[in-house]
């Protein structure tokens, strides 16, 4: 996540993006909470349930949020997907992230034709 940042930062100057934003069960927030703390305006918090053979489980969004909160970030958790995706697309002006998890960015694929 540290290489995306650092692109993104070179090409959007100034730009500091809504995030829309799920973790895997398993993956280390602590570390990627400084990095968010650092390029996000605002980090939305949600989950996604995908089966690949076994159920992948998002990590519990309210963990997510402590992290993040305790690391500076504006956050705020809404754990439906659905309407955390339509609250991410009313704040987000010119640029917006999804990211965290591909589960999280595949679920909203398939259910949103503007993402495919």
């Amino acid at each position: 996540m540290t290489a995306f940042w650092q692109s993104f930062a070179e090409l959007h100057k100034g730009v500091r993006p809504v995030v829309l934003f799920a973790l895997k069960q398993g993956k280390e927030i602590a570390d990627i909470a400084p990095l968010l703390a650092k390029h996000a305006d605002e980090v939305i918090v949600t989950t996604f349930s995908k089966t690949q053979d076994l159920p992948i489980v998002s990590m519990d969004p309210s963990e997510i949020v402590s992290v993040l909160k305790a690391n500076g970030v504006k956050c705020r958790l809404v754990a439906n997907q659905d309407e955390a995706y339509a609250v991410f697309m009313k704040q987000v002006q010119n640029v917006g992230v999804i990211t965290g998890s591909f589960f999280l960015i595949a679920q909203l694929r398939e259910a949103n034709q503007e993402l495919r």
